[in-house]
């Protein structure tokens, strides 16, 4: 039961909404139905930081938190 409302909820809408700082901010969104899951890109959220090199993204899982 919580993958339909998670899939259905959790849109880029509800994301701009959840973090204004998005307004301004491509969003791509994609759905993992096997996983039960959704997977948001933010290009530019932080600028050239975070994910502009190869070392693992500590900063995703900062902004996942954020959000929650």
């Amino acid at each position: 039961m919580r993958w339909p409302w998670l899939r259905d909820a959790l849109s880029t809408h509800a994301l701009r909404l959840l973090l204004p700082e998005c307004a301004d901010v491509e969003i791509v969104r994609h759905a993992f139905p096997l996983l039960r899951a959704v997977h948001f890109v933010m290009h530019g959220l932080l600028g050239n930081g975070g994910s502009s090199n190869l070392r693992p993204d500590e900063v995703g899982k900062a902004v996942g938190e954020y959000i929650l």
